[in-house]
């Protein structure tokens, strides 16, 4: 296996990209991490919707989830 660098233009300039690779890791140190699980309170569909990770419980500080409330044959869409 051979390793070239610097074959191809890049797309975006190497600051850029270290820069934007910095930032990601500035943010996702600044997630809260669970007591229990040591996971951290980020979900496995967090960025599916606009509200994800930015709706914060005033009491608990936990992050609001969107769920789907059937009943009588009727779907909501709330935040819980």
């Amino acid at each position: 296996m051979v390793y070239v660098e610097n074959n191809h233009p890049p797309i975006i300039p190497k600051e850029i990209f270290y820069q934007v690779r910095e930032e990601m890791a500035r943010r996702s140190s600044k997630r809260k991490v669970m007591q229990k699980t040591a996971k951290t309170e980020q979900g496995k569909y967090s960025a599916k919707y606009a509200l994800s990770e930015l709706l914060v419980c005033g009491e608990c500080g936990t992050p609001y989830k969107r769920c789907t409330w059937a009943r009588n044959g009727k779907k909501r869409i709330v935040w819980r």
